[in-house]
């Protein structure tokens, strides 16, 4: 396909391409043909590979493996799939005091560990958690989520992207 698209523009330079394809299946191989080899491309009727919702999910999940002090990420998945960690947990841990580290303790801890942030949501949840600072129902579910995460953490260690997005999706 780009190959016959850049062939076009030789010849008539002020030409205009178009790619038809019946999925959506079919639209990230294009896309990232057109991507790769620099041509410019719009959508027409459809979502961009990248654009949509579930893999804009899955590569949220991804980061938060990789640094779950994430809070773009950690908002984005907390309540995918639905949990019961709505906008009344979040701002429940909006008020969740962070005990700060003590004076010399190194930003970056041990080899291969993110940065710590200890006012993300992640830090703000493992407080809550471990001083019960939620109603109930909620800790529940934030735990089963952090739990999760956690899990996927330790499992995932030196694993090739698509065996850590295969445990992802399951």
């Amino acid at each position: 396909i780009t190959r016959t698209i850049r062939e076009a523009q030789i010849r008539k330079p002020d030409a205009l391409s178009a790619v038809l394809y019946r999925t959506n299946a079919q639209s990230r191989a294009i896309e990232d043909a057109l991507m790769r080899d620099g041509l410019p491309y719009r959508i027409i009727g459809g979502v961009r590979f990248y654009e949509r919702k579930e893999i804009k999910d899955a590569l949220a999940f991804m980061r938060l493996l990789i640094n779950p002090h994430d809070d773009v990420s950690f908002r984005r998945v907390v309540n995918v799939p639905a949990r019961g960690i709505g906008k009344s947990v979040l701002d429940g841990l909006a008020g969740v005091e962070v005990e700060t580290p003590a004076a010399g303790t190194p930003l970056l801890s041990g080899a291969g560990d993110q940065a710590r942030t200890p006012r993300s949501l992640w830090a703000r949840s493992e407080q809550a958690i471990r001083r019960r600072l939620l109603p109930p129902r909620a800790m529940t579910a934030l735990k089963g989520f952090c739990d999760l995460i956690a899990g996927l953490r330790s499992e995932v260690g030196g694993s090739s992207v698509s065996i850590v997005l295969g445990l992802i999706l399951d």
